[in-house]
């Protein structure tokens, strides 16, 4: 859990700037009064008026297109007032250039007094079921098709399904690995669900399968491309030998694992989740949340000479994120610092050599200046916290925030 204070910019402040520490909590003009947009996820209404309390949106969206209606310039800061509640997305919330302050005035997105606005990525997985009552395995059918590394239960991150260790008698290959003609994986359903987990030096590399083939001679595990090349092609963290494998049906066998069969090939219904829970778990009672939303707030900047500008987020709390970019082909050829190695090498033969910066934030800021984030919280992430993700960020608060249960990073600049 980190509380975290920073001014993030990368690049320097233009000569005159006003640094980000010293901007006012408001700047309204004097006797003025400061516009305000209430919204309220349960109570509200997107037709209604959205001035007040009893007359509040239901949408940030809508509060979004009210605020973008007013007149400019502005004469004072800019306020959207969230109630407390579960504000669930079927989408990100986007911000662009247009949502920006100006003429020094500032939008600002806060939390009511004493209220928790809760802006969520998940869904809630309710009709559990026993599937497998001898493993202690229940079941639950999503509503609709999606995908998720992450599942949550009570609060708590559960566990995909894996492995204690690797695998023995297995021998890498150009296109993967072989194993003993006997070798179980053969007979596993969903074989393309299939993840390797590798531990090197200070990485923590991914691999998925492609396909499993019975031989004659041999079991024939062929691994993703590109990202098992890259996986071996990234200098002193390459990888080798498995460390664990995940994401099976057929590994569902400690209380706290989940896996999410999206075929159908387990139970015959398709995307059904599948958990084993601890003994004092009631799924009847238990709130579950499959997060499904890579991003949950996004500001774009029209870039450098166009940026988003002087908005503010206080009080809000971000959870229940996922990040997919290791269930692709590419995997995760991670070298440290959230920095991919992609060689884009095939079959041992590289044709190059790039790195990249992984794109998973719960709040993601590309070309934004003089954004304020403060007193907030980022919690059950499967990316990252906060991300200014390329140059021209600068006069950037961050402060009084915290950081828990989060699988990448806190915050990441540049």
């Amino acid at each position: 859990m980190l509380g975290l204070s920073v001014l993030a910019g990368c690049s320097p402040l233009p000569s005159g700037s006003q640094p980000a520490t010293e901007i006012p909590a408001l700047r309204s003009a004097v006797g003025s009064a400061i516009p305000r947009f209430h919204v309220d996820p349960a109570g509200g209404s997107d037709s209604a008026a959205g001035r007040s309390p009893g007359t509040a949106f239901k949408s940030l969206e809508r509060a979004r297109d009210a605020v973008r209606a007013l007149p400019r310039p502005l004469t004072s800061d800019v306020e959207v007032v969230l109630a407390d509640g579960d504000y669930l997305f079927a989408r990100p919330f986007t911000l662009t250039a247009a949502d920006s302050g100006d003429n020094g005035r500032f939008i600002r997105y806060t939390a009511a007094p004493g209220a928790t606005p809760r802006l969520d990525g998940g869904l809630r997985v309710i009709g559990w079921s026993p599937h497998d009552t001898s493993r202690g395995v229940y079941r639950a059918t999503l509503p609709r098709p999606v995908d998720s590394r992450q599942l949550f239960v009570n609060g708590r991150r559960a566990v995909r399904a894996r492995s204690v260790g690797g695998l023995d008698e297995l021998k890498r290959e150009p296109f993967g690995y072989t194993l003993p003609a006997a070798s179980v994986l053969a007979s596993w359903k969903n074989p393309a669900d299939l993840e390797f987990v590798y531990r090197h030096i200070w990485t923590n590399p991914r691999a998925g399968v492609a396909a499993i083939e019975r031989r004659p001679d041999a079991v024939h595990v062929t691994m993703d491309q590109p990202g098992f090349d890259n996986g071996r092609h990234k200098g002193i963290t390459s990888i080798d030998r498995p460390w664990y494998l995940e994401n099976a049906y057929e590994l569902l066998d400690e209380a706290g694992e989940w896996y999410l069969d999206r075929t159908g090939a387990v139970g015959g219904q398709p995307h059904t989740v599948y958990y084993k829970p601890h003994d004092w778990e009631d799924l009847r009672t238990a709130i579950v949340v499959l997060p499904v939303l890579e991003h949950l707030v996004t500001v774009e900047g029209g870039g450098i000479a166009a940026p988003a500008r002087n908005i503010a987020f206080h009080g809000l709390t971000f959870q229940h994120t996922t990040w997919l970019r290791p269930s692709s082909p590419f995997g995760l050829p991670d070298a440290q610092n959230n920095v991919m190695r992609e060689n884009f090498a095939r079959f041992g033969k590289a044709t190059g050599d790039q790195e990249s910066i992984i794109d998973g934030a719960a709040l993601r800021l590309r070309y934004a200046t003089d954004i304020q984030i403060t007193r907030s919280r980022f919690t059950g992430l499967g990316g990252m916290g906060v991300c200014f993700a390329t140059a021209g960020a600068q006069n950037n608060l961050i402060e009084g925030n915290t950081f828990a249960d989060i699988a990448a990073t806190g915050l990441q600049i540049g």
